[in-house]
This record gives structure tokens, C-alpha cells and sequence, in this order.
């Protein structure tokens, strides 16, 4: 298991999993330094990362949807919905494919293929859900970020 750098990593993934509706395809253009900043090398970045949170946090999850739904019409079906959307990945393999994309998978969920330029890229979660994200790397950090 790695922590620091790579929890945060993972962190950054988790939540620009969640975007909205999009259209670009990937770019196929070799990594370049401006990509990423100059001296950065993603790459080294490729590895199995796992969750090292705790049951609190998990907790915490259940404590936001409920509070996010506190009053809603419908309110058992929006809370369900909310809740597999929320849940916590045991892992990622973040791996490199040489031609400018970073691939995200975790076991049961599709792979996630990103650009590293950037650029908006639309994809389908596991529920059927069309979704964009986009990524990039900042200062020698990746930065994942939901397109809305």
C-alpha cells in the first residue's frame, strides 16, 4: 500500500469520477513535458494504490447522503442512488500508455482512459451513467478534475 502522495492521487481520481455529460475522444499524442510540467514524469505514478481510510470515513459517506437528502420527495430512491455513486473503491491500477493516456481500473468498475493534456473525455460509469472528466498534471501533482 502506498500513502502520501498516492492517497491524495487516489483521492483526486475518486472524486473527478464524478462529472457530467461530454465529448472528446482521447488524445493519442505522445506525452510531452508541457503535458504535465516540465521535469514531471507521471509515469512514475503507475502501481496498484489502496484504500486507506477508515470505517469513519466510510461512516461519513452514509452521514453526507443522508444529509444531502434530508427532506426530499423520493427520498429512499435518491439516497440509494446517491449511495452507490458514493462508494469507496478497495483499489486502482493507475497504468501509462506510452501514447499520452493514463488508464484508471478498478476491479467491477469500466476502466477510465484520460488524456493527460487535459482534455475532456467522455466515459460510462458502471450504473450506465455518461460522464466527462479531464486531467492533468500541476506543479508535479495530477490533478483530476469533473467537467460539469
Amino acid at each position: 500500500m502506498r500513502v502520501g502522495r498516492a492517497a491524495v492521487l487516489s483521492l483526486a481520481i475518486a472524486v473527478g469520477a464524478n462529472g457530467a455529460a461530454g465529448s472528446s475522444p482521447p488524445s493519442t499524442a505522445p506525452i510531452s513535458s508541457a503535458a504535465y510540467g516540465a521535469g514531471a514524469d507521471p509515469t512514475r505514478y503507475a502501481g496498484v494504490y489502496l484504500y486507506a481510510g477508515t470505517d469513519a470515513e466510510r461512516a461519513a459517506i452514509s452521514t453526507a447522503v443522508d444529509d444531502a437528502t434530508e427532506g426530499m420527495a423520493g427520498r429512499l430512491i435518491a439516497r440509494g442512488e446517491l449511495m452507490k455513486r458514493s462508494e469507496v473503491r478497495p483499489s486502482y491500477t493507475i497504468r501509462f500508455d506510452g501514447k499520452g493516456n493514463v488508464a484508471v481500473e478498478t476491479p467491477g468498475f469500466p476502466p477510465e482512459v484520460l488524456p493527460l493534456d487535459g482534455t475532456e473525455v467522455p466515459f460510462k460509469n458502471k450504473y450506465g451513467d455518461v460522464l466527462r472528466n479531464r486531467q492533468r498534471f500541476v506543479d508535479d501533482a495530477q490533478m483530476a478534475r469533473p467537467c460539469w
